[in-house]
C-alpha cells in the first residue's frame, strides 16, 4: 500500500525501487488485477468482447509497460501517436449518438499520424516476436517526407551496453538527444510531461548556443504528474533563449520539432519512463517537407492561442489584485 501512494506522486519512483520490491509489488497487483477484474474497471473492453472481437491481455510489467499506440488497418493504413481510446479524447462524440457538433470543452489534446502504403506494411513488424524493428529510409516525392518508424524496446539497456546497441534499443530516445545536440536555429515541443534531465540538460546547452526554444507546457493532468514536472520546468524557467508558453486544455501531445525540417512525434513522452523504460513508438519525418511546414503552423497557431491565454489569464490576476488592494472582493 505505501508503495503505491508513493507511485501517486511520483510514478518514476517505481525505477529505483529494488528487484525483490518490484517482483512483490507485480505479484501483487498480477494477483489482483486479474482479466475479469480489468474487464469490469473498463466498462469498453467488457463490451467489446461481447460484440465478439477478440482480446489478450500480454504480460505489461510496471517498470517497462507498453505505452505505444498503433492501429492497423489491413496492414495497409496506420495510425499511430500519442492518443489513447478514452473519453477523455472524444470531443464532440457521444455514445450511441455519434458526432453531436458540440465540441467538448475539457477534451484533451492530441495528435495522431496517418501512413498509408509501405510503411503500414513495415509497422506490422513491431507487431511480430520480439526481433528488433531497425528503421530505414523511405524517400517519397516532391514535397513529402522523409520517414523513420522509431521504437523503443521496455527495459533498461543493459549495463555495459555499447552506444551502437543502446541507440538500437532506444532509438526514439537516441533521436531526441540528437535532434537537441545538433539543432542550430529553433526547437519547437509540444509535450504532455518534461520529466527527463538528459533532455532538460540538452535544452539549456541548445538555448546557450543561441537557438531559440520553444516549449507549449500542458494544463495539469493530475497534481501528482505536475508536481514532478514542475522540477524540471524550474530549471529552465527564466534561462535565455528559452520560453515557456500554458495552454488553455490537458495537451497529451508528444511533439518536438527542430530547426523547421524534423519533426518527432509518437507516443514517448519527455520523461524517464517512456525514454529509458518502456515499450514506445514515434515517426521521425524529416526533409522541407509540406508534412513539416504544416506541423510548423500548428505549433505556431497554438503558440499565439498559448499568448493570449496567458495574457488574459494574467490581466484577470492583476485585476484581482488591483480589487483587493481598494478594498473590494477582487
Amino acid at each position: 500500500k505505501d508503495m503505491l501512494e508513493g507511485l501517486k506522486d511520483d510514478p518514476s519512483k517505481i525505477y529505483d525501487f529494488s528487484d525483490d520490491a518490484k517482483k512483490d509489488l507485480q505479484s501483487f497487483l498480477d494477483e489482483v488485477l486479474t482479466p475479469d477484474v480489468l474487464m469490469e474497471i473498463n466498462p469498453a473492453m467488457k463490451r467489446l468482447k461481447e460484440m465478439g472481437a477478440e482480446l489478450k491481455i500480454e504480460e505489461n510489467p510496471l517498470d517497462k509497460m507498453d505505452h505505444s499506440k498503433v492501429v492497423v488497418v489491413d496492414y495497409e493504413s496506420t495510425y499511430s501517436g500519442g492518443m489513447n481510446f478514452g473519453d477523455d479524447y472524444s470531443g464532440g462524440y457521444e455514445a450511441g449518438k455519434g458526432w453531436t457538433g458540440k465540441v467538448k470543452k475539457d477534451y484533451w489534446k492530441d495528435y495522431m499520424v496517418h501512413v498509408k502504403g509501405p510503411a503500414s506494411d513495415i509497422q506490422r513488424q513491431l507487431f511480430i516476436g520480439e526481433t528488433l524493428y531497425i528503421p530505414q529510409k523511405m524517400a517519397f516525392g516532391p514535397g513529402q517526407a522523409k520517414l523513420r518508424i522509431l521504437r523503443n524496446t521496455g527495459g533498461e539497456v543493459p549495463k555495459g551496453a555499447s552506444e551502437k546497441d543502446r541507440a538500437k534499443m532506444k532509438q526514439i530516445t537516441h533521436a531526441a538527444y540528437h535532434l537537441l545536440d545538433k539543432a542550430e536555429k529553433t526547437v519547437q515541443i509540444e509535450h504532455a510531461y518534461l520529466m527527463d534531465q538528459g533532455v532538460v540538460d540538452r535544452m539549456k546547452k541548445a538555448a546557450a548556443r543561441g537557438v531559440k526554444v520553444t516549449i507549449l507546457r500542458s494544463q495539469p493532468e493530475s497534481k501528482g504528474l505536475e508536481a514532478v514536472n514542475e522540477k524540471f520546468f524550474q530549471q529552465i524557467e527564466g534561462v535565455p533563449n528559452v520560453e515557456i508558453h500554458r495552454i488553455p486544455r490537458v495537451s497529451h501531445t508528444k511533439l518536438m520539432r527542430v530547426d523547421g525540417n524534423y519533426s518527432l512525434i509518437g507516443s514517448a513522452n519527455l520523461s524517464r519512463a517512456s525514454l529509458h523504460h518502456h515499450e514506445e513508438v514515434s515517426y521521425l519525418v524529416s526533409g522541407e517537407s509540406d508534412f513539416n511546414k504544416s506541423i510548423g503552423r500548428q505549433l505556431d497557431a497554438i503558440t499565439a492561442i498559448a499568448r493570449k491565454y496567458e495574457a488574459k489569464r494574467t490581466g484577470v490576476l492583476q485585476a484581482g489584485k488591483e480589487g483587493r488592494a481598494d478594498g473590494s472582493a477582487g
